[in-house]
């Protein structure tokens, strides 16, 4: 009983963290989200979603570059890549 309550366990942590807001610099390649909200002002708000970043659209992180580099990611019939640190203000609920 103790190895499939912790199997259990086990599985109810992952539920939870699949739900868990995070950002789009933490998904991994292949990961996908569904933008939650944008951490920045008026102009970056503003310059993603000329880009094509809305609130509800689903991303695929297509591939991420070593030390900080950008993050490629597509989202319709799209893919982008953008900075670090852009992907690092975008919210995203894991789907």
């Amino acid at each position: 009983t103790t190895e499939a309550g912790g199997t259990q366990r086990k599985e109810l942590l992952k539920l939870s963290h699949n739900r868990v807001n995070t950002t789009g610099n933490t998904l991994a390649e292949g990961d996908k989200g569904e933008i939650t909200s944008f951490e920045g002002g008026f102009f970056f708000r503003k310059k993603l979603e000329e880009m094509g970043f809305h609130i509800g659209t689903t991303i695929t992180i297509v591939a991420r570059q070593w030390m900080s580099g950008p993050v490629i990611v597509r989202f319709e019939n799209t893919e982008v890549a953008i900075g670090f640190n852009m992907a690092k203000r975008i919210r995203v609920k894991r789907v």
